[in-house]
């Protein structure tokens, strides 16, 4: 997604990752995208205390939780209120663990780089980003006894939050149109509301959008 458009100024980003390839790989993606610069990779255990004592000139910080610790985490948060704050992670560490930092985006598949450019866009533009796999993680830990989505709704939620349409949300999916107006009925069923904005507005009163 092209950040042109996004905002008039630009965002400082830093890349706090033990991961060598991971963090170059992310500096590359991201030097393409408009109003993103400087981008500095951070190698954590060699370099956070500067980081730290330098946070006030980043306004986003794309935190490794694979090869980065949640105590490290913790410590940024506290260093700074304000910064916005990216995770990527694909083992076990929940969101729910984190949520209470208040952070910014979550991503769930570090290597998937499109997301990573999606998720960028929309923190620049104050808003917030959890990748699809995050978000069907928070609904089975908060919903699924309450309303027992499967993995597909949970997608076709996620997608349905974006205001795309039942054809958008049938190419994205690739799924008829038909499969999505069925898995849409049971959204609304199990979350006992009438309509999509119902349902979207549940899910963003749980503020995972």
């Amino acid at each position: 997604m092209n950040l042109q458009n996004a905002q008039t100024f630009y965002s400082r980003v830093a890349i706090i990752s033990n991961d060598n390839k991971l963090g170059e790989n992310y500096v590359t993606v991201l030097s393409v995208a408009q109003g993103i610069l400087p981008i500095e990779f951070i190698p954590a255990s060699n370099y956070l205390r500067k980081f730290l004592k330098s946070i006030d000139n980043i306004d986003i910080a794309i935190v490794d939780l694979n090869s980065v610790s949640i105590e490290t985490l913790v410590k940024i948060r506290k260093k700074s209120s304000t910064l916005k704050i990216v995770c990527s992670s694909n083992n076990s560490i929940s969101f729910n663990e984190i949520s209470s930092l208040n952070i910014h985006g979550f991503l769930t598949k570090p290597e998937k780089y499109v997301e990573l450019l999606d998720c960028i866009c929309e923190v620049v533009r104050d808003k917030k980003y959890l990748g699809e796999d995050t978000l069907c993680s928070f609904y089975k830990n908060n919903y699924r006894e309450e309303s027992d989505l499967t993995n597909r709704e949970y997608e076709v939620l996620f997608e349905l939050s974006k205001s795309l349409s039942y054809k958008q949300i049938a190419e994205k999916l690739k799924i008829s149109k038909d499969t999505v107006k069925k898995h849409l009925e049971h959204i609304y069923s199990k979350l006992d509301v009438p309509s999509r904005y119902e349902a979207v507005d549940q899910a963003r009163k749980a503020q995972i959008i």
